[in-house]
């Protein structure tokens, strides 16, 4: 097994954990691989959000399609921010960061 380095983006942040769930389940049923950063110790500790604000994240490759799906939905503004719409929203101009996953030789 090897392992291969994939490069992500965030595409969308939102205050709220019910919002960034919201356009993850767009994102899925539109058949883009999405994940979510949410640090609110588990639903436990909103404020956390207000700090650190929920991430959409996806392939870079697939950040094009996920935003025009958000920006369908009515889950990104005018500006292509996260519907929060404040400086936590949206994420164009992000860095891509790399996250290392498992994947089997050959596939």
């Amino acid at each position: 097994m090897s392992r291969a380095r994939i490069l992500t983006t965030v595409v969308a942040r939102f205050h709220y954990r019910h919002e960034a769930e919201l356009a993850h389940g767009y994102l899925d049923a539109a058949g883009v691989p999405t994940a979510l950063f949410i640090d609110d110790a588990g639903g436990m500790d909103v404020g956390l959000a207000f700090v650190n604000p929920a991430r959409v994240v996806v392939r870079v490759e697939d950040e094009e399609r996920a935003l025009k799906v958000l920006a369908e939905v009515g889950m990104l503004n005018e500006r292509g921010e996260g519907i929060e719409g404040d400086s936590a929203g949206g994420a164009v101009g992000d860095q891509p960061s790399e996250v290392q996953e498992d994947v089997t030789e050959g596939s």
